[in-house]
């Protein structure tokens, strides 16, 4: 029995042995598993140096574990370069900072092939995107540092980490994000992909021959040695990180210039929030102010190492992307200032922070501007990069997050050589330009420099600005308008049709004195009257008094732009807000007869009940015309009064001499009215117009129609029976609200059936 057990035991043992030996053989490393990148390199025998600068950064444990990592490692030979380059004695004469960045730069994270490197990562697609991808994130990153923070003395900053896709990318930053660099590198397959050649590459590195893979001016020697924790690549030079496009400015003071405007006006510091404090304190076992660094009113913060990762754009656009910048060298801002900038100013100091925020932005782009394709991507104000790469750049990088070019020139901005350079450089119009900067379509128009388009823009001091009650509260950040204002209650309604009283495109007004009299229509969003009167000339609209007490013309402005030209009057030109009665009453001596109907109608009493016709037809108080909007265009053709007499005579107008006109007599008048007003259309006789044109009478089938031909100051208008009315030209092109008024010499007859 005492056998049995013993023998029992013994089997039971071993059973247990050999469960336990599976169990951990299952789990045993298995054989064909790579080394970890540490040991691999360290079993090569060639890469000591960089060995040593991992055990000095403390990254050890890091490579020899788990973990994902790629990993573009120097030679002891691309070492051996490096300290003599740096004037080092030894590899023992670097310190652990410089360690640090030499390692952490050259670790990218998580693990790619040398076919993969260059694959773009669609999160949103969930797809690859093959040979469009020449960066990478690096486990390198700045955290804190210390800077002079103005009015708070030196201080700890940190950077912003995100761009909007949007105008401007605001102080963002992402406390959880720790801004890692990036590292760029190419392929031919890369540069093929966006039409670049060796050129695009070379022209930064022109000592450098593009091979298989170059990262930075670094040639991949060996790749795709794969490690346990990642993948290897070998590289023959060391290589720093490289700085960022601030980083990359402050290095040369031939851009210092450029440098003291971004700090000066467009930098901003912000202290960060106690969330990150209190990270902070928990890494370094301080609680301190932090302040975060960036560049609201600019394009992009030239400090942010992501590219649009928060600011609308993909996670990993950063792989494919990145900003320009072009910084003008200090001898070229100055012959910009003294020659354009500020001409009319003594210092920038007195320039307002949109000015100089716009000067800054003329020179930054949110894409790569390689050096062959200078005019694929438009800056914050829709234009190329104006500069030769060959003889304007004098200086060139690629930096961590883009591009940086210093030039000799400052970018040829539509901001100062087109007319909008004319009122946004001069502060008497600054009233103006605030108002243009309201309506970015009119600010885009001003600065289109195509060669089909030719501006006249009238300029209003700011004084005649002011006149016109449309002011702008800084204090509310809104434009007012005085109460009782002729040009309305509604503000920026009010100020974008002062504008576009003051804009002509396209239509080549011309302001030298002629020999003889000599008058004009001009489309402008509104109609403007232009009148050469006693060898002035006149420019005047619906508001004003009458062409010849108006706006008088001064002359042009100095400036040549390249889109036209600028002009000075003596005060603004102006619209009105009034019903068209108003101005068929103050003409009432040229649409006398016409007007008696208009006012009869609306004072007759209905026969059958005896109440008031009163805004059937017209509206004695409001002036107003039924159905005639004052938010649309019309035509109003007014008969003389012996054209009226004769359609009296013919039956298509009672008399006017009847006590009140009965409904059938009422509806005569209001047929008459509206078969002679053209609704949607302004239509003079200088411009050149063939076509059938829709009454505001209407029969039972429908609208009606007359045909309209006009130009060379004549114009017809030929009605259904196949009777054409000529306009008298010396009692026409009255303007009104949205409206012209025509005397013509016959009637049109409308449809009676």
């Amino acid at each position: 029995m005492k056998i049995r057990s013993i023998l029992s035991f013994i089997f039971t043992l071993l059973i247990v042995w050999s469960c336990k030996n599976e169990k951990d053989s299952y789990y045993d490393r298995p054989e064909w598993l790579e080394p970890a990148i540490y040991q691999q390199l360290q079993d090569k025998g060639n890469f000591n140096s960089f060995l040593a600068c991992v055990d000095k950064a403390g990254l050890k444990s890091t490579l020899s574990g788990a973990g994902f990592y790629t990993v573009f490692a120097p030679t002891d030979e691309a070492f051996k370069t490096f300290l003599e380059e740096q004037s080092l004695s030894s590899i023992s004469a670097i310190d652990e900072d410089l360690a640090k960045d030499i390692v952490s730069y050259a670790m990218i994270q998580n693990r790619y092939s040398l076919a993969e490197l260059d694959d773009y990562q669609s999160v949103s697609q969930e797809l690859i995107e093959p040979d469009i991808a020449f960066k990478r994130k690096t486990t390198y990153y700045k955290w804190t540092y210390e800077e002079d923070v103005p009015e708070y003395g030196v201080n700890k900053v940190i950077d912003v980490n995100a761009v909007s896709a949007k105008e401007y990318t605001g102080s963002n930053i992402f406390y959880d994000d720790n801004n890692f660099k990036n590292i760029p590198y190419f392929t031919p397959t890369f540069l093929g992909s966006l039409g670049l050649t060796s050129y695009d590459y070379n022209y930064f590195y022109p000592s450098v021959e593009l091979g298989e893979m170059n990262v930075v001016d670094a040639k991949v020697t060996e790749a795709d040695l794969y490690a346990e924790n990642g993948v290897i690549h070998i590289v023959d030079k060391v290589i720093l990180p490289l700085p960022n496009i601030e980083e990359k400015l402050a290095e040369n003071d031939n851009y210092s210039t450029f440098k003291t405007i971004l700090d000066e006006y467009i930098r901003e510091y912000d202290i960060a929030s106690d969330y990150f404090l209190i990270r902070n304190e928990q890494v370094t076992g301080t609680y301190e102010d932090i302040f975060v660094k960036g560049y609201p009113s600019a394009y992009f913060s030239p400090n942010v190492e992501n590219y649009l990762r928060y600011g609308g754009g993909e996670w990993y656009d950063d792989q494919t992307e990145g900003f320009t910048m072009f910084a003008p060298n200090n001898a070229a801002i100055e012959a910009f200032f003294n020659e354009k900038f500020l001409k009319y100013y003594e210092s920038i100091e007195q320039m307002t922070t949109d000015q100089i925020a716009d000067f800054i932005n003329a020179h930054l782009w949110k894409n790569n501007m390689w050096p062959s394709k200078f005019a694929r991507y438009n800056n914050l104000h829709g234009e190329d990069a104006r500069f030769d790469p060959e003889s304007n750049i004098e200086d060139k990088a690629l930096c961590s997050n883009g591009i940086f070019y210093g030039t000799n020139i400052v970018q040829g901005s539509d901001l100062y050589y087109t007319v909008f350079g004319d009122v946004s450089l001069n502060p008497e119009y600054s009233n103006m330009l605030n108002a243009i900067n309201t309506f970015p379509i009119i600010k885009t128009l001003l600065k289109n420099s195509s060669e089909d388009i030719n501006i006249q823009l009238i300029l209003l001091t700011n004084d005649q600005m002011d006149a016109t009650g449309i002011t702008y509260d800084y204090g509310r950040s809104e434009w007012t308008i005085t109460d009782n204002n002729p040009l309305g209650n509604n503000a920026l309604v009010a100020l974008e049709r002062l504008l576009n009283l003051h804009l002509f495109l396209n239509k080549d007004v011309n302001f030298e004195v002629p020999g003889i009299y000599k008058s004009g229509m001009f489309e402008n969003g509104e109609y403007v009257k232009v009148a050469y009167y006693r060898r002035r000339f006149f420019i005047t609209s619906s508001g004003n008094a009458s062409s010849y007490a108006g706006p008088q013309y001064l002359g042009p402005i100095e400036e040549n732009a390249t889109n036209g030209q600028s002009y000075s009057v003596a005060e603004p030109v102006l619209f009105t807000t009034d019903n068209v009665g108003v101005q068929i009453e103050k003409n009432v001596a040229n649409f006398g007869l016409y007007y008696q109907y208009l006012y009869k109608s609306a004072t007759s009493l209905n026969p059958d009940n005896g109440e008031s016709m009163e805004g059937y037809l017209y509206n004695t108080l409001t002036k107003a015309i039924s159905d005639v909007k004052i938010s649309q265009n019309n035509t109003i053709l007014i008969p003389n009064d012996a054209a009226i007499q004769q359609a009296v005579a013919d039956g298509y107008l009672p008399p006017i001499t009847i006590a009140d006109f009965t409904l059938a007599e009422q509806q005569m008048v209001y047929s008459f009215v509206k078969y002679h007003i053209l609704s949607g259309f302004i239509l003079e006789p200088s411009s050149y117009y063939h076509n059938a044109v829709s009454t505001q009478f209407k029969t039972v089938d429908g609208e009606t129609y007359v045909t309209v031909v006009s130009g060379d100051d004549v114009m017809t208008i030929t009605d259904s029976e196949a009777r054409t009315a000529t306009v008298v030209n010396t009692r026409s092109n009255v303007l009104a609200n949205r409206a012209i008024i025509h005397q013509i010499d016959t009637y049109l007859r409308y449809p009676k059936n």
